[in-house]
């Protein structure tokens, strides 16, 4: 599992009963990786790293990447969108199994300052580039909108379902 933008890495102790076999979380704020490796890294399969997740090298490659809140404010310098871009291909790029992220939606009647609000229709657009199967779900929460990327994107031809659905199934 890879968690980029980690915090403490809470959701270490979230997968930890469940099974995980090891987790690597990305947090730029340094105190917040602190206090996570003080929590939880006397655990050998627990791994948090201080630091830009753009600007580090990834070690390894991983199953799942899991990108929670790290989109929901707008940045103090760059591109929102260009964020989104960069961060989606690298962590879709280095897993094998594929990526799950959040947004907070454009489509709402306020907008707070600090927030951003990224566009369905932009991220789709962006989905596309990386995968032909993915999930847009709008449909959890009003303000609130996931993606979940598949890598594998092959898919029978008899039928024409992609593989991964139909093998889970």
């Amino acid at each position: 599992m890879l968690d980029i933008g980690a915090g403490f890495g809470d959701l270490y102790a979230y997968l930890k009963p469940r099974g995980i076999r090891s987790y690597h979380g990305y947090e730029l704020v340094p105190a917040l990786a602190e206090k996570g490796r003080q929590l939880y890294g006397r655990n050998k399969n627990f791994r948090l790293t201080a630091g830009d997740f753009l600007g580090l090298p990834l070690a390894r490659d991983y199953d799942i990447a899991l990108i929670s809140g790290l989109f929901n404010f707008k940045l103090a310098r760059g591109n929102n969108d260009e964020f989104i871009a960069a961060v989606l291909g690298k962590a879709f790029a280095r897993c094998s199994v594929g990526v799950a992220a959040n947004f907070i939606t454009d489509r709402v009647d306020y907008r707070e300052k600090l927030l951003f609000n990224a566009s369905p229709e932009k991220i789709v657009a962006l989905a596309l580039t990386l995968t032909r199967s993915f999930v847009l779900r709008n449909d959890y929460f009003p303000f609130e909108f996931s993606l979940f990327l598949n890598k594998d994107d092959s898919f029978h031809k008899k039928d024409t379902i992609f593989s991964a659905y139909k093998n889970a199934r």
